[in-house]
């Protein structure tokens, strides 16, 4: 199959290439955001690893935000320490900072 120019390609094509090209640059630069202000013990692997993984395109920053990032705890505790913890749905939490 031969490549079509974006003169060969009609409108509707070539809006699809210029969403796809927005949504991968926004994954793009979302994942780089994200990893630039969160905590290196808040990552499952090094900082740098994961900074190359995400240019690889669509897959990287998706894989960034389903395996990347450690979970942060999601229940309601009586203070905002930001601390991780290994609490599951069902049990209470046990936060580092309590």
């Amino acid at each position: 199959m031969k490549v079509k120019s974006w003169r060969d390609m009609t409108p509707a094509q070539r809006v699809g290439v210029v969403v796809l090209g927005i949504i991968q640059v926004s994954l793009l630069g979302a994942a780089l955001y994200d990893l630039r202000r969160r905590p290196a013990d808040q990552i499952r692997g090094s900082k740098k690893l994961w900074t190359g993984l995400v240019f690889i395109d669509y897959v990287g920053p998706i894989a960034y935000f389903l395996y990347g990032r450690k979970s942060v705890c999601s229940c309601a505790c009586d203070h905002e320490c930001g601390e991780t913890c290994e609490c599951a749905d069902d049990e209470a939490c046990t936060c580092a900072c309590a």
